[in-house]
C-alpha cells in the first residue's frame, strides 16, 4: 500500500503526473513482471476494449439525438448500412496509424487507459440521456415551439472521467464534449 500511495500521491515522472496510470502500471509489473510482450498483450486488450466501445457508443448516438435518428419506418437496408458505417468507422479508428502506434509503446499506455476511461465516462452519460429520456426528447416552451431536454449529468460519469484525465491530462478538453452533449 506504501507503494500505492507514493504513485498516487508523490510520484511525478518527468514533470508530469499520471497518478491511475501509475498505479496501474505498479499492478501490471508487480503482476507479471517487466515483460515487454505482457506490457504490448496489455495495450492491445485495452484498445480492444476502447475499439468495441466506440462501436457500441457510435451506435448509441442517434439514440440520443446526436446524429440524425433513423425514423421508425427505416428499412432494414438503412439501419444495415447505419450499423456498417459504425463498423467501418470504429475499424479505421483502430486501425489508424496514429492509434497502432501507441500500442507499439509501453510509454504511451496512460494514453489507451486515459481514452478508455474518457469514452466509457461519455458512453455512460450518453445511456443514461437515452434511458432516462428516451430518444430526443423535447418538451414545449411557454411561448410555443420546443427545446430539447437534457437530464442531470449522473455522478458516476464525471468521477470516471476525473480517473480518465488522471491518467492523461489530453482528456480535459473533453469536458466540452460533454457540455455540448447536454
Amino acid at each position: 500500500f506504501e507503494a500505492i500511495y507514493f504513485c498516487l500521491f508523490e510520484m511525478v515522472i518527468l514533470g508530469v503526473r499520471e497518478p491511475i496510470a501509475n498505479v496501474f502500471k505498479l499492478l501490471e509489473i508487480s503482476i507479471f513482471g517487466l515483460k515487454a510482450p505482457v506490457i504490448l498483450f496489455i495495450n492491445l486488450v485495452v484498445h480492444v476494449f476502447n475499439s468495441g466501445l466506440l462501436l457500441k457508443l457510435c451506435h448509441l448516438l442517434p439514440s440520443a439525438g446526436m446524429w440524425p435518428p433513423l425514423p421508425r419506418s427505416a428499412h432494414k437496408a438503412d439501419i444495415s448500412t447505419f450499423k456498417w458505417g459504425c463498423f467501418g468507422t470504429t475499424v479505421f479508428w483502430a486501425t489508424h496509424p496514429l492509434r497502432v502506434q501507441v500500442l507499439a509503446w509501453a510509454s504511451c499506455q496512460p494514453l489507451l487507459l486515459a481514452f478508455a476511461l474518457t469514452i466509457l465516462s461519455y458512453y455512460m452519460h450518453i445511456h443514461r440521456f437515452v434511458a432516462a429520456w428516451g430518444s430526443a426528447t423535447r418538451t414545449t416552451a411557454p411561448g410555443g415551439g420546443s427545446y430539447p431536454i437534457s437530464p442531470p449529468m449522473p455522478t458516476y460519469a464525471p468521477l470516471v472521467f476525473a480517473l480518465g484525465a488522471a491518467c492523461k491530462a489530453n482528456t480535459i478538453p473533453f469536458c466540452g464534449v460533454f457540455f455540448l452533449s447536454s
